[in-house]
């Protein structure tokens, strides 16, 4: 991925352009270009000028594309992640081994945080906001490996039951709550 003419100038320009650059090298597979690359880490501070919402349009897209994990390797590369929200962390497990979905592949960057994040920057739907929080909550999961918590699971988490499991560890709950 190159910037078109002088990477300075077309992120003086729009400083989403050094998101958008993670999110196309992500989803396309691509590497950032040396000097794209610098200019990015050079004017990254842009990004505080950037609105909540064009950010996250983004990073969901980056987030539940194939590259995901690569995509969060390169926001952390150029220290990107605290210009979308000060508590995210690079996720303990692969981004890949969850389902496509925004709100799981994001709590998953919250996870290891001891506190519930406070999500109001990031301009989330209330849905998301809610779905985020309840995957990011510990004391709600319950690993016991079997049907009678499988549907406790699904009735605590609904259609993110089995996203839950996964997050925390549990693939062969996740199997059995597929079941149910």
């Amino acid at each position: 991925i190159r910037a078109v003419g002088e990477p300075e100038r077309r992120f003086s320009e729009d400083a989403l352009r050094i998101l958008r650059a993670v999110r196309f090298a992500a989803t396309l597979g691509f590497e950032i270009e040396e000097e794209t690359m610098c200019a990015a880490k050079k004017l990254r501070d842009g990004l505080n000028k950037v609105s909540a919402e064009r950010k996250k349009v983004e990073l969901e897209k980056m987030l539940i594309s194939d590259g995901a994990d690569y995509g969060v390797e390169l926001l952390f590369n150029l220290g990107l992640e605290k210009y979308i929200h000060s508590e995210l962390k690079k996720p303990k497990i692969s981004l890949m081994t969850l389902p496509k979905r925004f709100e799981t592949r994001i709590a998953a960057m919250f996870f290891d945080n001891e506190n519930i994040p406070d999500l109001s920057g990031l301009k989330l739907s209330r849905v998301e906001s809610t779905n985020i929080k309840k995957l990011c909550d510990k004391s709600k999961f319950c690993p016991e490996p079997s049907e009678k918590n499988a549907r406790r699971m699904i009735y605590e988490y609904g259609d993110l039951a089995p996203d839950a499991a996964i997050l925390h560890g549990y693939p062969g709950l996740a199997e059995i709550i597929k079941k149910e």
